[in-house]
Parts: C-alpha cells; sequence; structure tokens
C-alpha cells in the first residue's frame, strides 16, 4: 500500500465511531464542566482568555472564551462524555494557542489605524526615541494635524507598543517617545 492510499479497515472504523459518539451527543442534554475542570475554567483559562488585546490581533482573537467553550463540548462529545473533563479543555485551549499563534504570527502588533501603524515602524527603527514633531516630520511630511498626532500616540501607549519620558534640554524639556521591546 502506497503513502496516499487510506486503509480501508481503518476508515470504516473511524466512521464507525463517529457515528456512534453522534448517536451518544444526541441523546445527551446539557453538558457542563466537572468541578476541578469548572475551577481551571474560571481561575486560569477564562481570565486569561478574556483580555483585551489590541489592534487586528484582538479583532481577530476576540471571543476566545466562546470558541474554546465549543471546542471542549465537541471533545466532551466525541468521547460520549456528559461533562467537559480536564484533556477536553486542555485539547481545547491547544488548539485556541494554535489559532492565536498563527494570528500573532501573520498580524503581530498591527493595530489597523494607518497612523499609529507608521508612527511604530518610525519609532522601531529609532530606538533613541523621537518628539512629537520628529515623528511627524518622519511619518508624515509634517502633514498630520497635532490632535491626530496624539490620537494615534495615545493608541499606542493604550496598546502598551509605545512610552515616553521626558528629557532635559537647555529649554523647556522635551517629551522623547520609544518603542517598546
Amino acid at each position: 500500500m502506497g503513502g496516499n492510499e487510506l486503509d480501508e479497515g481503518k476508515l470504516n472504523h473511524l466512521v464507525a465511531n463517529i457515528q456512534s459518539a453522534l448517536k451518544s451527543a444526541q441523546a445527551t442534554g446539557r453538558i457542563t464542566f466537572d468541578n476541578p475542570t469548572a475551577k481551571a475554567w474560571e481561575h486560569e483559562h477564562y481570565p486569561r482568555l478574556t483580555r483585551a488585546l489590541p489592534g487586528f490581533l484582538g479583532a481577530m482573537t476576540s471571543r476566545a472564551e466562546t470558541h474554546v467553550i465549543r471546542l471542549a463540548t465537541l471533545y466532551a462529545l466525541l468521547d460520549r462524555c456528559p461533562v467537559i473533563q480536564s484533556p477536553h479543555l486542555s485539547a481545547a485551549m491547544a488548539v485556541w494557542q494554535y489559532c492565536s499563534d498563527s494570528v500573532t504570527c501573520l498580524f503581530g502588533d498591527v493595530l489597523g489605524n494607518d497612523a499609529a501603524d507608521r508612527i511604530l515602524l518610525l519609532l522601531r527603527a529609532n530606538p533613541a526615541g523621537m518628539t512629537q514633531t520628529e515623528i511627524n516630520r518622519g511619518a508624515f511630511q509634517s502633514n498630520k494635524p497635532a490632535t491626530e498626532m496624539s490620537r494615534a500616540l495615545s493608541l499606542l501607549l493604550d496598546s502598551k507598543l509605545v512610552r515616553w519620558e521626558n528629557v532635559k534640554t537647555s529649554g523647556r524639556p522635551a517629551k522623547v517617545w520609544y518603542a517598546q521591546a
């Protein structure tokens, strides 16, 4: 048998198992967590899955807790189990982690705000930091209104992608912006 051929006996066994799980699932009522898994969900997994994330990452991974519950329920039903147990939740969390890692790999910390994304790229290219005037000149040829600059910098600051500090000069202190490592 070549590497691309299916073993018909194994395939029939798989189909029979899925059909049996489906019949069992149809007869199952409400699915809940067992006690230890409920505690792990409440204290460990749920808080981590519901934390707010910025930009595309946050938009594309929102409702993570709902997806994980659905996956865990499917795993429990495939095991013909009327409760979600630790292995079901662990498997669901592993699938979700793969999804989240994929989104992070594809989109990273892109915020979906053109001005903020351009500022972040510029600050990363200038690790010594830049003033708001230097940022405006470097990213927008001094054509971005101060209100839009402030809004973009606030978004970056709220997302913990940049920081600022006052730096002494011969005159007034300068507010210098840096990309977070």
